[in-house]
Parts: structure tokens; sequence; C-alpha cells
């Protein structure tokens, strides 16, 4: 009992003692800025060469008669791209294709289908809103086949900045923070196709790394043609060089569940990835 009558007076003693009240340091961590980046649209130099390569794989499983069918199709694709004559935006091409090629793999079945255009070089331009092309070799004619590939690949770059580059470039981005696209801005991803048309879209800058900054882009797509029907869902990686704006390597995955003509259901996977190698400008 004296112990503890005598820890008790001491720890009154201390009480009544007027001390300083010493308060520890607590060390803070400095919250890290935020990472953003504004990608600057420059038009390419009159003469400056890209070359494109693109490999896209398809697999589908199409259910004919109650039969379950699987197809994989094959693409790939070697494109020359030469800038011809540009204003502040792109207005003739030269695009010669240095392969284009298709292989459907079907029941056991191998068909390899070289394109029209392939081994061929074209002039494109646009002539009151109108795709143009002719070939450059003894015979400029170019059948339609050969337009339509021509103009779904290139007639959104001619006299105009793609709706999804208008987009990119509109605004900073930062590391991290989703944007999800106004009506107006899927207006402008869909860019006047006929075969279908953006309903969502999410962009996301996932870093800023070595001059490129890279985004992932996620879409959903109603398709309505003559050719198909039905919904799509993609997710795009895209790494595009900060200054000037221009892709270095997009990666397309992406879902589709459509119905072909004559109601043949389909649905499967497409993998996709097109690679841009520049060559230094004249």
């Amino acid at each position: 009992m004296k112990v503890v009558a005598a820890l008790a007076l001491a720890l009154l003693a201390g009480s009544c003692t007027k001390k300083p009240v010493v308060t520890p340091a607590v060390a803070t961590t400095p919250t890290p800025a935020a990472v953003t980046v504004k990608l600057t649209l420059v038009p390419p130099v009159v003469g400056s060469v890209e070359t494109r390569h693109r490999t896209f794989r398809t697999d589908l499983q199409m259910t004919v008669q109650g039969r379950k069918m699987p197809m994989q199709v094959d693409e790939t694709s070697v494109e020359r791209v030469a800038y011809e004559e540009v204003t502040d935006v792109p207005q003739k091409l030269l695009v010669t294709y240095e392969r284009a090629r298709k292989t459907t793999h079907l029941q056991g079945d191998d068909r390899v289908e070289p394109s029209p255009v392939e081994g061929r070089t074209y002039e494109l331009w646009k002539e009151d809103g109108r795709f143009h092309a002719i070939e450059t070799g003894d015979d400029p004619t170019v059948d339609a086949d050969e337009l339509d590939k021509l103009s779904d690949r290139f007639a959104h770059e001619i006299g105009q900045v793609p709706g999804v580059a208008r987009i990119l470039t509109s605004r900073t981005w930062t590391v991290g923070k989703a944007y999800m696209l106004d009506p107006d801005e899927l207006e402008e991803m869909s860019d006047r196709k006929e075969d279908g048309r953006y309903t969502a879209t999410t962009v996301t800058l996932t870093r800023v790394e070595d001059g490129n900054a890279v985004f992932d882009v996620r879409s959903k797509v109603t398709l309505d043609s003559d050719e198909v029907q039905g919904t799509l869902e993609a997710r795009i990686t895209a790494t595009l060089q900060v200054s000037p704006a221009r892709p270095i390597e997009i990666v397309t995955e992406s879902q589709i569940d459509a119905t072909a003509p004559g109601g043949v259901p389909f649905a499967g996977t497409m993998r996709g990835t097109e690679t841009y190698a520049y060559e230094p400008a004249p």
C-alpha cells in the first residue's frame, strides 16, 4: 500500500508541475501533382511519308439452320502514305498498298484473297465534298470496289480533321480521370459513318511517358446497315505522340453480336493492331 501511495503522490506532484507540452512532429507526404497533357495538332509537312502496318483477326461463330459454324478471318495491310498537298489539313494523299489481303478459315478450308488495291498506288482527294481516287499506273480507272475500300480508309482524313482527333486535341487530359463524350462528340466519333453509330464512349488518359500519351477508349456502337445489324462493344488502347499529335500504335479489342443478311445470327471477337512509322520530314 505504501508503494501505491508513493506512486499516487508522485503522479499528483507531476501533474501540478507546469511543464511545456511537446507535440511530436508528424511527417506529411505531399500530394503528388496531377499529371496532365494537351495534345498539339500540327498539319503534316508536304512530302512527309508514313507507313502503316495493320493486322486484324476476327473470330466468329455463325448459326446456320441451327448449326454452329466457327469462322476466322485474318486481314493484313501495309500502306505507304505520302502527303502531296496540305493546307491546315491534308488535301491530297498518295497511297501505295504494299500489301493488302484477307485469309478466311472456314470448316477446314483456308481461302486467301488479295485485295484489288494490293500493289497499286493511288492519288486521293476531295472535290466539292466528294471523295475521288485515280490509279497512278497505265490505267487510272478505279472500280467501285476499290473506291469503297479507299474511301473507308482515307475519306475522313482528307479536307478535315478526323472526329476522334478533334476530340482528343480539344482539351487538357488528366491521368486517371475518365471523360464521357457528350452527344455532339459521339456524332463526331461516328464521323458520318453509314454502317453504325456510337452510342456511348468513355476516354481515360492512363499514362504519359517518353513523349507519348496512352489513352483507354471504351465504346458502344449500334450497327445498322444492309450488311449487318446488331451491337458492338470496343476497347481501344491508343498510344499517341504528344507533339505533334499523331498515332504510334492503336490496339483494338471488340465484341460483336449481330445478324447478317438472310437473318443469320453471329457473334464473336475482333482484335487488331495498327502501328505507324514516320520517315524524317523533308
